[in-house]
C-alpha cells in the first residue's frame, strides 16, 4: 500500500516542479517593445479569466505594444465577465482580439471581449455570437448583455461599441458574415495575417487614439514580404493551471467521476488498498474540485452514486437483478443531466453512451466474473472444508477474510468470538459462499 501511495506523492511532486505560472511563455524581456498574444481557449473559468487580467495589468508597464487575445472559448465560468470587459475597455495599450484558427469560436463573454477590443478579427471559417448568456453556469434562459454594468463605463458609450453589442447579442455569425455586418475589423486567417493587417492602423484606448506599427518589409527569395517588426510572446497557463482548468470541462468531470468510483468498487471487492483505489480516490478528488466550478445538479450527481452502488450489491451477489436496472437507469439520466446552466455544459451524449457501455462490461462482466471466481466454493465435496484450519486474513469481527487450503474465503466468526489478522481459525461449517468459523486451538496450516 505504502510504495504505490509515496510513487502517487513523487510523481505529484515532480509535476508540481515542472509546473510554470500563468504566462509562462515569455520572449521578450519586460520594457522591450513587444506583442503579447494571450490563448484563450475553453470555458473563460478562474484560470483563464486571471491569464487575462493578469496580462493586461503587467502590459501597462512592460513595454507591449499590443495585447491579442487568441480566442476560442463560448463563453465564463464561475468567473466575473464584467471584470474582464472593463479591463479590456480601460486599458492604455491596444487590445486586439482575434477568434482563430480555422472554425474557432467566439460566444457569450468571449463575443464580448471582442465587442470591447480595440481591434477585431477571425478567421473565414470562425464563429462570434451571440453574447447573451454571458455565462454558462446560468439559467438556460440566459440574460442580457448589459455593457452599462461595466464600473467607470459611461451611460453613452460610443456607436462603435453599441453597434457590435447590438449585432451580437443574439445572432451567431461566421468569420466572414461578421466583417461584412461591420461587427469585426477584419479578417484574418492566421496569427501572421493579423499582425500585418495591423500595421498602420489607428485604434481607439482608454488613453486616446494609437496607430499601430506591427509589421516590416523584408526581402526573400518569393520577393518582398511583410513580417512582425518586433518579438512576440505567447502567454498561456502553466502546467499546473492547465490541469485546473482541463477539470473544469464537463466531460472531463463526468469520466473522472465513473472511472473513479468503478477504481474504488474494485478495490473494495479485492479486499485491501492499492494503487487502484489510490488512482480512484485522486480521480473522484479530481472531479469534485471541477464540480466546485460547475452548475452541479446534486441530484443527479445523487444519481451516479447510486448507479454505482446498485452495480457494486449485484457484483456482490453475483447475479443481476433490481439493483443493476437502478445502476443502468442512474447512470444514464445522472450523466445527462449532471449540470445545469448552458446547454453548452451538457455532457456529450456519445460520451455518455461510451462510458455506459463501458460500465456495463466493467460492472456486469468482468467484476461479476472476478468476484464470482474469487470466492467461488466447489460443489463437490464442500463439506470436507469442515474441520480445516486457517489463518485470518482480516480481523473477523464477526465477517472478514480467511485462507484455508491456500485461498482466500469470506468468513464470519461469532460476535463474542473475534478473530484478530493472523491468528488461527477451524472451519466449523459452510454456509453457501461464507465459512463459519471458529477461534484455532493449534497453529495453522496454509
Amino acid at each position: 500500500m505504502r510504495r504505490p501511495l509515496l510513487a502517487l506523492v513523487i510523481l505529484f511532486s515532480v509535476a508540481l516542479s515542472w509546473a510554470t505560472p500563468s504566462g509562462a511563455v515569455e520572449l521578450a524581456k519586460a520594457g522591450d517593445r513587444h506583442m503579447e498574444v494571450v490563448q484563450v481557449q475553453g470555458a473563460i473559468d478562474p484560470v483563464v479569466a486571471d491569464l487575462i487580467a493578469g496580462a493586461l495589468r503587467r502590459a501597462q508597464t512592460n513595454g507591449a505594444s499590443v495585447v491579442i487575445l487568441q480566442i476560442d472559448s463560448k463563453g465564463a465560468l464561475d468567473t466575473d465577465p464584467l471584470r474582464l470587459i472593463d479591463a479590456v475597455r480601460t486599458s492604455k495599450v491596444p487590445v486586439v482580439a482575434w477568434i482563430g484558427p480555422g472554425k474557432a469560436t467566439a460566444r457569450g463573454t468571449a463575443a464580448a471581449l471582442v465587442a470591447a477590443a480595440s481591434f477585431s478579427a477571425a478567421s473565414p471559417g470562425a464563429s462570434v455570437g451571440p453574447m447573451a448568456p454571458l455565462r454558462l453556469d446560468v439559467d438556460r434562459a440566459g440574460r442580457g448583455v448589459l455593457l452599462d454594468e461595466i464600473p467607470g463605463l459611461p451611460p453613452l458609450a460610443g456607436s462603435r461599441l453599441r453597434n457590435k453589442v447590438a449585432g451580437l447579442s443574439g445572432h451567431r455569425f461566421s468569420g466572414r458574415q461578421a466583417a461584412e455586418a461591420g461587427l469585426i475589423d477584419a479578417v484574418a486567417p492566421t496569427l501572421g495575417d493579423l499582425i500585418v493587417a495591423l500595421n498602420g492602423k489607428e485604434v481607439p484606448t482608454a488613453a486616446g487614439p494609437v496607430r499601430l506599427a506591427t509589421a516590416k518589409q523584408v526581402d526573400t527569395k518569393a520577393g518582398p514580404r511583410l513580417t512582425a517588426d518586433q518579438p512576440v510572446s505567447f502567454l498561456k497557463p502553466g502546467t499546473f493551471a492547465s490541469v485546473q482548468h482541463s477539470l473544469t470541462s464537463p466531460s472531463v468531470v463526468f469520466l473522472l467521476l465513473i472511472v473513479g468510483l468503478s477504481l474504488m468498487v474494485f478495490e473494495f471487492f479485492t479486499i485491501g488498498i492499492g494503487l487502484a483505489g489510490a488512482v480512484g480516490a485522486a480521480a473522484v478528488a479530481g472531479a469534485l474540485f471541477g464540480c466546485s466550478h460547475l452548475p452541479v445538479n446534486v441530484w443527479a450527481l445523487g444519481l451516479l452514486l447510486l448507479s454505482t452502488f446498485g452495480f457494486a450489491v449485484d457484483v456482490q451477489a453475483s447475479h443481476q437483478g433490481f439493483w443493476t436496472g437502478v445502476g443502468v437507469v442512474g447512470l444514464l439520466v445522472g450523466g445527462l443531466k449532471l449540470f445545469g446552466g448552458s446547454a453548452a455544459l451538457d455532457v456529450p451524449l456519445w460520451l455518455v453512451g461510451l462510458i455506459f457501455v463501458g460500465q456495463i462490461i466493467f460492472m456486469l462482466g468482468g467484476m461479476t466474473v472476478a468476484v464470482r471466481n474469487r470466492f467461488s466454493i466447489p460443489t463437490v465435496g464442500r463439506d470436507s472444508m469442515i474441520g480445516e484450519l486457517g489463518e485470518a486474513r482480516t480481523d473477523l469481527d464477526p465477517d472478514g477474510v480467511v485462507t484455508v487450503r491456500g485461498a482466500p474465503w469470506r468468513a464470519r466468526t461469532g460476535r463474542n468470538r473475534p478473530v484478530t489478522a493472523g491468528g488461527p481459525i477451524r472451519v466449523v461449517a459452510v454456509d453457501r459462499l461464507v465459512l463459519e468459523v471458529e477461534p484455532g486451538d493449534a497453529a495453522a496450516e496454509v
